[in-house]
């Protein structure tokens, strides 16, 4: 029961900080390219780890 609450009011603010982030012309590039730079630096990161 818990985690249902907590899945739906993440999904809540999810939606509202999604449609917020919408209005903003400057914010969906700039987001893309910090999003897609993670994205990067991640897989660059997962490359090069030592398997275990």
């Amino acid at each position: 029961m818990a985690s249902t609450l907590w899945c739906s009011a993440l999904a809540l603010f999810s939606a509202s900080a999604s449609a917020r982030l919408k209005l903003s012309p400057l914010v969906s590039p700039c987001l893309n390219r910090v999003t897609g730079g993670l994205f990067i630096w991640l897989g660059v990161k997962l490359a090069l780890s030592k398997q275990h």
